[in-house]
């Protein structure tokens, strides 16, 4: 999805004029400049080109997207995925934005929903929340540029304002661990007018859900606004027998104390139950499958509601999160911001581990072999981060500093135990097993997380801007220790602590002007990890070691952003060499599963195409295109699981009427490839559509209906190993009614 491009020769903060529409000067909007935006890219949907004075909004708040910087598919800047909020045309990196009304647009509840739409990106099976993006897994989550709680805990959409995902890696900003990218989400912050909404909605498999959203102003004299927003959903699945449900509350205050100073307080409630996703297996008994000649992974021997998880395989977790964010202009040349981050989840859940399959000698059904895995965790975190930042120019240069520090505590305390099942028989499945009586603790640890990394980058910009060069370091280390729980003594015994060393991660990229419309840009970024970091549990013969060799990401990219016709098209280009030496070596559970998805060293090279075009008057066209040229594993030639040859999105809506609209999507995903062993299996190309309508009454009142997989074919949008791959649902229907006010 692409956003439109600011013109090149808008006026820089230190040269634009305040807006007579903004607050009194006397109680001003805070205005941090973002250089760390600078150093990333953006492809998002688009809207018409903004006016001449849109930086504005960047000059009220470098830290806060305003409304008026974001339109119904487009936005004009970022604001969370690099700490603070640049132009996009001054970003020289591939970067995708959903907005709020793409995500409404969507009927997307959770981040699987909207991720499928990006280019470049697939949902991950088995980790909440998590992508896989460009061929490398990302597991971690941050919620307006600081970092969210990492493990199996699905978000509710309903508390975000947008999506922004970066491409690659980007560990000058967000420091070591996710070398395929970078997802933030924007939280829904108070707003100082009053305004809010009420939906319902049912559907298919009893869907009921709510959602309330309301702020508005508490104290006008004061600047003191506040947000509430609460969401309920319970519903079934297309697996008879499972269920989902889900209880949100999330309050929020701004107060603004005096002119220049903002304080904002967010809390975050949720109580939830999750099915633990593994997806539908695929056909694999007997041998064959090279890398010239792949076996097929045929989902249609089985039947349609099969899933791997079994019912009682799901997570229940209980979360609690409360974040301050206090920002402070100095001066008319230094501000400053400061967030503290505190979360407490309790995080328990249950699965079936798939093994073997086979073929029974009698009946000729497939059957796998099948664990029972129970955990329950406690996990605490606190996070604290600092930035100073400094707009000045310097002769002909306009130039924005940022230095900052971030601090990261973490414990987690995880009992699992394990369990024997009868085989599964994949052709007649028995959905309801029990849970095994017999259960054998397997682990129960307590591991202690501290890390610690300090950033600086650098923004300058040349001949009236039409040149912006940008470059920026990190250094990150952490410490783990690892505490192992004897049963027999009641008591916990500390094993070695493993120290990770210092690490970096540069970043240097540019953006060149060519035309008023259109932009060239390249980027350089490379991350590292430690060159060994070991956990060891010596005093069990459960425990198990996790040795890593040096990871090291880098990412080579060069692209283009074009704005053209008054922004009635606007199009970027991204041509991608990514690359990863070293991932987890041997990483092999007590359990006797190997945790690696990806193969390690992968390799993809690729080309990313984003367009958006109003063909007219409320009729657009928002469409994305993959092509990955090679996608590998360097030293072995084995094709990289997870990662579509050919990826296409397309997305139109039109406005038929005043009062009603319609809208309709499709999504292509070509053949994949799975390695399983010495085993390498491919799906061929598939597709899915959706469609729907809205209608409205009033200004205030309106309905709608949203119908996915129109065809009720299977769709396999991450093929990963025979027992685990990403299955979107059947086809299925919503009907929503929503109050504004």
């Amino acid at each position: 999805m692409l956003a439109p491009l600011p013109p090149h020769h808008a006026a820089h903060p230190s040269t634009t004029q305040p807006n007579p529409a903004m607050k009194p000067p006397t109680r001003p909007r805070l205005r941090l400049l973002t250089l760390a935006s600078a150093l990333c890219g953006l492809s998002a949907a688009a809207a018409p080109s903004a006016p001449a004075d849109t930086d504005q909004t960047v000059q009220l708040d470098p830290f806060v997207v305003t409304a008026d910087s974001q339109t119904e598919y487009g936005v004009t800047s970022l604001q969370g995925a690099t700490v603070l909020n640049t132009p996009i045309r001054e970003i020289p990196q591939s970067v995708s934005v959903l907005t709020k009304d793409f995500l409404a647009a969507l009927g997307a509840e959770n981040m699987q929903d909207a991720m499928i739409w990006v280019s470049g990106v697939s949902p991950r099976q088995n980790v909440e929340d998590g992508t896989v993006i460009r061929s490398f897994l990302t597991t971690r989550t941050y919620n307006d540029g600081v970092r969210n709680f990492d493990g199996n805990y699905q978000s509710d959409l309903a508390d975000f304002d947008g999506i922004e995902i970066i491409k690659g890696p980007a560990a000058a900003i967000i420091g070591t661990g996710e070398p395929g990218g970078y997802v933030d989400r924007i939280t829904k912050k108070p707003q100082d007018v009053d305004q809010g909404y009420l939906s319902v909605q049912t559907g298919s498999w009893a869907f009921y859900r709510a959602e309330f959203d309301q702020t508005g102003p508490i104290n006008p004299a004061e600047g003191i606004d506040y947000r509430t927003v609460f969401a309920y959903q319970h519903n079934n699945t297309d697996v008879v027998g499972q269920h989902q449900g889900r209880t949100v509350f999330d309050p929020s205050v701004s107060w603004k104390p005096y002119a220049g100073t903002s304080v904002l307080i967010q809390y975050e409630y949720q109580d939830a139950h999750d099915p633990w996703n593994f997806g539908q297996p695929f056909y694999s008994v007997g041998t064959g499958g090279t890398a010239t000649a792949p076996k097929d992974a045929d989902f249609n021997f089985f039947p349609r509601d099969i899933y791997q998880g079994q019912t009682f395989s799901g997570l229940n977790n209980l979360v609690q999160n409360l974040r301050a964010t206090v920002t402070q202009k100095i001066n008319r040349i230094l501000e400053a911001r400061l967030i503290a981050n505190n979360f407490v989840g309790n995080v328990n859940g249950s699965r079936t581990i798939m093994g073997a399959q086979t073929v029974n000698a009698t009946t000729h059904d497939v059957q796998e072999t099948q664990s029972y895995a129970t955990f329950t965790g406690y996990i605490k975190t606190f996070n604290t981060q600092a930035d100073l930042v400094a707009t000045y120019d310097f002769g002909p240069f306009h130039n924005t500093t940022l230095v900052g520090a971030e601090y990261i505590w973490n414990s987690d305390h995880e009992d699992d135990f394990t369990g024997v099942l009868p085989n599964f028989d994949v052709q007649n499945p028995v959905n309801n097993l029990p849970v095994p009586t017999t259960l054998t603790q397997s682990e129960n640890q307590l591991q202690q997380t501290n890390q610690e990394g300090y950033f600086a980058q650098q923004q300058t910009k040349l001949f009236g801007d039409r040149l912006v060069l940008t470059a920026g370091i990190r250094y990150d280390r952490a410490w783990i220790t690892t505490w192992n729980y004897l049963v027999a003594t009641n008591a916990f015994s500390r094993t070695t602590q493993a120290q990770e060393n210092w690490v970096n991660a540069p970043r240097v990229g540019a953006t060149f002007a060519l035309t008023k419309q259109l932009s060239a840009y390249g980027i350089w970024s490379q991350a590292e990890s430690p060159a060994a970091q070991e956990r060891a549990f010596p005093n069990s013969a459960t425990d198990f070691t996790i040795l890593t060799a040096e990871t090291v990401a880098r990412l080579n990219e060069v692209g283009f952003k074009g704005d053209f016709f008054g922004g009635k098209f606007t199009a970027s280009a991204a041509y991608f060499d990514q690359s990863q030496i070293g991932f987890f070596e041997s990483t092999v559970t007590s359990q006797g599963v190997t945790e690696n998805i990806i193969v390690p060293g992968a390799l993809v090279r690729g080309l990313e195409v984003d367009t958006v075009a109003g063909l007219a008057k409320g009729f657009w066209i928002i469409s994305s295109y993959t092509h990955d040229f090679q996608y590998y594993n360097a030293a072995t030639g084995v094709p990289t699981s997870v990662v579509p040859k050919d990826k296409f999105t397309t997305y139109a809506t039109y406005q038929l009427t005043k009062k009603l609209s319609i809208n309709a999507g499709g999504i292509y995903i070509g053949p994949q490839y799975s390695v399983n062993g010495a085993q390498i299996y491919s799906r061929g190309g598939q597709s899915e559509f959706n469609a729907g309508l809205r209608y409205n009454f009033s200004p205030q009142w309106s309905a709608g209906l949203l119908v996915q997989n129109l065809t009720n074919k299977l769709f396999v949008t991450a093929l990963v190993s025979t027992t685990s791959n990403w299955v979107a649902p059947d086809r299925n229907w919503k009907l929503s009614v929503k109050h504004s006010w």
